[in-house]
């Protein structure tokens, strides 16, 4: 550096009378100040003191100041300029507490190890291709690892960074580490900053959250994920103290993969911004059944807009459930809809081998319980539904008198007091109009199914429901709607009660808008509120629209003829289609010239 440029940068210092706080240079300017501090080493040195020239006094009397004014600086910045020596010393820098290097290399810089015990913040852009350039080599000086002890922030921005590797235990005590613009694709060494508080992986090529260990886990508040290509979230699980989560801009496709927001209990700030299932119209709803219930209390924001009141009823909705063959039910809505069209189906073994087999099993005084049980089923065959009454010398034979025996309430009754009675007769020998002929196989299974519902006895001309589950347009529980034979109704998924129901001769139109996700349907009602309703589906809408058209044309057509009117004003003849709606109320009849109301029917 010239030396007027040497001394109009000390008059500038000078004159701005600013603190040595943060002085930023390029490497061409530190290295000639580099260079002319030798000036000032050499006259320290020197055994006889001389008056020197004036202008050389004033030169040295600048590069003092200036070098005091290095030595006290807490903040240095550092940005790369052509410039004739690349290496560069920072030894001058003794009290500097933060270094930012800008499209510097590194390993040309020297100083960084004697610095090590002091630094508190480091950032690094396009200075180095990976981590233990600086942490493990400080740079030039190509150390040995060592602790930092008083490293509290690191910045590794825009570096090509393709691993984060071991060296960042030589950094246990960072609470905030910036890693974006890079081309990280797994993030488990960052196990070991068990203090990290802030972490910022955008822009970097991640396709899922690996899962974290140690303390780290319960340390990070903040964590920014944004612009990568993730598709799952299974390692936020551990992340059990995070406040805010920044997953815009990557590849979630459906909502079910935001399941692990259900164990964050303390989180506060969520963005899903252009995310492919963030353009799913009912997005906010479904995003927030899946976030924990603690949302529901907090000022909750999800992408960057605070949770509505409804929203926040729909927190912590969504809870998995066990299915009968050990996997997870999806969705609790479809086991709502699973519990209505429950069906129990019935095995019906030999009855002999049952007795036997559980014979086999059971102690001595259950076994004489059961051959107890047995006489008495035997005599009940044998003489009918009125057996005690007739055979009263029974109860003692039987060890039973005393015992009052309540009267059946089983529907089956009336036939069992038809088949009461002696069946050693022959058969061939009934009567048709007054007996029936009757087999005692036949009884004994007519016994049985008393107790035992059986799925079979279905009236095969009903035509079965229809279930289908969409969502009402401005609301945000779903519902389940059932097209039955004569009415389609609504009716809440977790409760199956109804809350409206509609004739099917009402139904007017039921069309597919808004690109083939809704439904709109319009009634003939005096109610405003059931005129007309808007569904949104997620599948199932081709099948529901045309369930519904086919009971349009299934119909009856109404029976419509033409009415001849006279009007009264005007004595213009006109005919009109009488109003065949199935509302009492008929609409009123004007006259097509005058529009007058005093019209009268001819005949």
């Amino acid at each position: 550096m010239e030396t007027t440029h040497i001394c109009q940068l000390a008059s500038q210092l000078r004159i701005s009378q600013h603190k040595p706080s943060v002085l930023t240079l390029s490497t061409d300017t530190l290295s000639s100040l580099l260079s002319s501090f030798t000036l000032i080493e050499e006259q320290s040195t020197s055994f006889q003191v001389k008056q020197p020239h004036n202008f050389k006094a004033e030169l040295l009397r600048d590069l003092q100041y200036l070098s005091n004014y290095i030595q006290q600086a807490k903040t240095f910045k550092l940005y790369w300029s052509p410039c004739e020596d690349p290496c560069l010393d920072l030894t001058k820098f003794k009290n500097v507490l933060s270094i930012e290097f800008c499209k510097v290399d590194v390993n040309c810089v020297r100083g960084l190890q004697a610095l090590r015990p002091q630094l508190r913040k480091i950032v690094c852009q396009k200075t180095c291709n990976c981590l233990a350039d600086v942490l493990s080599n400080c740079g030039g000086d190509q150390s040995h690892a060592y602790c930092w002890n008083e490293l509290k922030e690191a910045s590794f921005i825009n570096n090509g960074i393709v691993e984060v590797d071991q060296s960042l235990e030589c950094a246990p005590w960072l609470h905030t580490l910036d890693l974006s613009h890079n081309e990280i694709t797994n993030i488990e060494a960052l196990s070991c900053l068990h203090n990290l508080k802030y972490l910022n992986l955008s822009y970097n090529k991640l396709e899922g959250v690996p899962p974290l260990k140690g303390q780290i886990c319960s340390r990070l508040q903040n964590l920014i994920l944004k612009n990568n290509f993730i598709e799952d979230l299974a390692g936020l699980r551990t992340l059990t103290n995070l406040w805010v989560l920044d997953l815009s801009n990557n590849c979630l496709v459906e909502h079910k993969s935001l399941l692990t927001l259900s164990h964050l209990a303390t989180l506060q700030w969520l963005n899903l911004q252009n995310n492919p299932l963030s353009w799913h119209p009912n997005h906010r709803n479904r995003t927030a059944s899946y976030l924990h219930t603690n949302t529901a209390s907090t000022h909750f924001v999800l992408n960057n807009a605070a949770l509505t009141k409804s929203e926040k009823h729909l927190a912590g909705s969504y809870h998995p459930h066990q299915a009968r063959g050990g996997t997870f039910a999806t969705d609790s809505v479809n086991l709502a809809s699973d519990k209505v069209r429950r069906v129990r189906h019935v095995v019906i073994e030999e009855e002999n081998a049952v007795r036997e087999s559980r014979d086999e099993r059971l102690p001595t005084g259950q076994r004489q319980y059961l051959e107890t049980k047995r006489q008495i089923e035997d005599l009940h065959e044998k003489f009918g539904e009125s057996w005690l009454n007739s055979q009263s010398g029974l109860l003692d034979v039987l060890g039973l008198e005393g015992i009052a025996v309540g009267l059946s309430t089983s529907p089956y009754e009336a036939d069992f007091t038809i088949y009461s009675g002696d069946f050693t007769s022959h058969k061939d020998e009934v009567e048709k109009a007054e007996e029936v002929e009757v087999d005692d196989e036949n009884i004994n299974e007519e016994y049985n199914e008393v107790d035992t519902p059986d799925v079979s006895m279905e009236e095969p001309d009903v035509e079965e429901e229809s279930i289908y589950l969409a969502t009402v347009k401005n609301e945000t529980e779903p519902v389940l709607l059932v097209v039955g034979q004569t009415h389609l109704s609504e009716r809440e998924c977790s409760t199956s009660n109804e809350r409206d129901k509609w004739h099917v001769d009402s139904i007017l139109s039921c069309e597919i808008i808004d690109e083939g996700v809704t439904v709109q349907m319009d009634f003939e009602t005096m109610r405003k509120d059931r005129k007309q309703r808007i569904y949104v589906f997620e599948d199932e809408i081709e099948a529901f629209v045309a369930r519904v058209k086919n009971k349009i044309n299934s119909r009856t057509p109404k029976k419509e003829d033409d009415v001849k009117y006279q009007c009264m004003k005007c004595s213009t003849l006109f005919a009109k289609l009488k109003n065949g709606s199935i509302l009492e109320e008929e609409a009123v009849v004007k006259c097509p010239n005058c529009d007058s109301t005093l019209v009268v029917e001819d005949s």
